[in-house]
């Protein structure tokens, strides 16, 4: 399989072979794409997901990442309930169950005992700036303690 171009060279490629025809002995990036690399630029990386296409690299950069908040329970009908869904483990013969969810709501699958560990003691997030009473954000002051 050959490696994909980048978005600016496919403009360049589509731009040029309008413009100019054939190509002759131009580089790869001077020149159109084959019907094969066309083809490979759209085809996702991961099977039914379209966004892992290289075509869409520039477009999918992270804005974000999973800050997880996490939840354990011993409550058999949502552990029934979410089979699959969370992390379980008995302890004590008693069965917990133990799940995380992203910012965004979506399942976060991790093993039970980080999970646990989470829950019962937070984790330490490096990119989540500190508190302090005078900071504000984009004017708005995040003391709820101060004065409107």
């Amino acid at each position: 399989m050959s490696k994909p171009l980048s978005l600016g060279s496919v403009v360049s490629s589509v731009a040029s072979s309008a413009t100019q025809g054939a190509t002759g002995g131009k580089s790869k990036e001077d020149r159109p794409m084959t019907k094969d690399e066309y083809l490979a630029y759209y085809q996702p990386r991961v099977e039914g997901l379209p966004q892992t296409a290289p075509a869409y690299d520039k477009l999918t950069e992270p804005q974000a990442y999973p800050r997880l908040s996490c939840v354990m329970t011993e409550s058999e009908t949502f552990i029934k309930t979410n089979k699959g869904r969370i992390a379980t483990k008995r302890i004590n013969n008693t069965v917990k169950g133990c799940a995380c969810y992203t910012q965004q709501a979506s399942v976060y699958l991790v093993p039970f005992n980080i999970c646990k560990n989470i829950v019962e003691n937070g984790y330490f997030d490096p990119a989540r700036p500190d508190y302090s009473p005078d900071r504000t954000i984009k004017g708005k002051d995040t003391n709820p303690l101060a004065k409107n």
